[in-house]
């Protein structure tokens, strides 16, 4: 299920996108979750909804990815 949610549909634009990257729009998370450095350090908005995900360090892209994905 998660490959589902992750793969772009056709040219991948507005409703073609795939659910983590519109999740990751909706929230105002200025980055592609699908094509990020998953080592830059994340310096972004940490909404609510994904810091109550788990209790885990929120430190870069890789980090953030995984609590959309959680979601």
């Amino acid at each position: 299920m998660l490959a589902l949610a992750r793969h772009p549909v056709g040219g991948g634009k507005g409703a073609n996108q795939s659910l983590v990257r519109a999740i990751a729009r909706d929230l105002a998370l200025d980055f592609d979750p699908l094509d990020a450095d998953w080592a830059e350090p994340w310096t972004g908005p940490r909404p609510n909804l994904l810091q109550d995900l788990h209790d885990q360090p929120w430190r870069h892209h890789g980090d953030t990815r995984e609590r959309l994905e959680l979601l």
